[in-house]
């Protein structure tokens, strides 16, 4: 691990502590370092021959499906990891957040903003964009045109209840108002 995920990874211990057992919050692995023992069926191979379907107990990658890619990751309780599969997630286990990662595969620089902006969505600290209805978005829209309306000098304000607007630059007299605007 490079100096510089130790740094980040000493930093998400003092920002975010750890757990009352003494497990981080989170850490920064890589991918091709965590190992984890699965129960399952695992197929032996020598070489490119295949042997025989094995039913127990191995210590296999955590994320075959990553590769090459640094992975934030979360402590959750026992109550949320534990399937039996995992027999060592008995009492808790790292749950990836965030690989860092493109949505072209490619690799994504670990920073200390991108971190703390992940354990602030998953701690619930980021709101979502509020959902504005249509009506909303239209009433803006009339407001913002009245607004400029009201403020363009060449606009007045035309008619007995004074709810029309005329356009009236180059319009010198009353007379030439009438004559323009009734043909």
């Amino acid at each position: 691990m490079t100096r510089e995920i130790r740094s980040l990874n000493n930093w998400l211990i003092e920002s975010y502590g750890k757990t009352p057992t003494g497990k981080v919050r989170f850490r920064v692995v890589w991918s091709e370092d965590i190992f984890e023992m699965r129960k399952g069926a695992f197929n032996e191979f020598y070489g490119n021959i295949f042997l025989r379907e094995i039913i127990g107990i191995q210590r296999v990658k955590k994320y075959n499906f990553i590769n090459n890619r640094f992975i934030l990751e979360g402590w959750v309780d026992a109550d949320m990891s534990h399937n039996g599969e995992v027999p060592e997630a008995k009492g808790g286990d790292f749950t990836a957040i965030y690989v860092f990662e493109n949505n072209k595969r490619e690799p994504l620089p670990v920073t200390r903003k991108a971190l703390a902006f992940m354990v602030a969505s998953v701690q619930g600290r980021i709101k979502k964009d509020e959902v504005v209805s249509e009506q909303t978005k239209e009433d803006k829209e009339i407001e913002s045109q009245v607004d400029k309306m009201l403020d363009a000098p060449d606009f007045r304000t035309h008619g007995t209840t004074r709810d029309s607007i005329a356009y009236t630059k180059g319009l010198k007299e009353k007379e030439d108002f009438k004559e323009n605007v009734i043909k």
